[in-house]
């Protein structure tokens, strides 16, 4: 069973949930509060004004490698967390365990795209683009799938 944290002010709605709230899924809310603030989120695009060109290239040539490789299970970890979100939908008939899930083969499907236009056969400047163009998508996905994974967890709750 998660730890539970004071309440921040006793008895507002943000203490009551947080009170509730896994750490787990705090931090992940935090993450994303970080993605969206520009001075923190930089993306490929910013990469051609701040790195040299041998780097720029050896930088998005590593993109598909920790994508699809490294141990990620594919779509930067997204696959393996879609694969136990459908399981769970199986085995105890979650159909917010199902959505997630779906919810995660989007975002790993997303994750797998920057990783593929990263390694098209055009210039690196093109590709740069592409992968950034891909790249600006995740961050609305994967917050979609981290909400639909925090319903889910309500729910299964809820069950118990």
């Amino acid at each position: 069973m998660p730890t539970r944290s004071p309440p921040r002010r006793p008895g507002s709605a943000t203490a009551v949930r947080e009170s509730w709230t896994p750490p787990a899924c705090r931090r992940a809310r935090s993450a994303r509060r970080a993605r969206r603030d520009p001075g923190v989120r930089r993306g490929p695009g910013s990469w051609p004004q701040v790195l040299d060109t041998v780097t720029l290239e050896a930088a998005v040539a590593a993109l598909p490698v920790f994508i699809e490789k490294a141990g990620t299970g594919g779509g930067l970890f997204r696959r393996l967390q879609a694969a136990c979100c459908h399981d769970v939908a199986g085995r105890q008939g979650s159909s917010g365990s199902a959505l997630a899930g779906l919810a995660y083969d989007r975002c790993a499907e997303a994750w797998s795209r920057l990783g593929r236009a990263a390694t098209t056969d055009v210039p690196l400047l093109d590709r740069v683009a592409t992968a950034a163009e891909a790249a600006s998508r995740l961050p609305a996905l994967d917050d979609e799938a981290a909400d639909l994974l925090a319903a889910a967890a309500e729910e299964l709750r809820a069950s118990a």
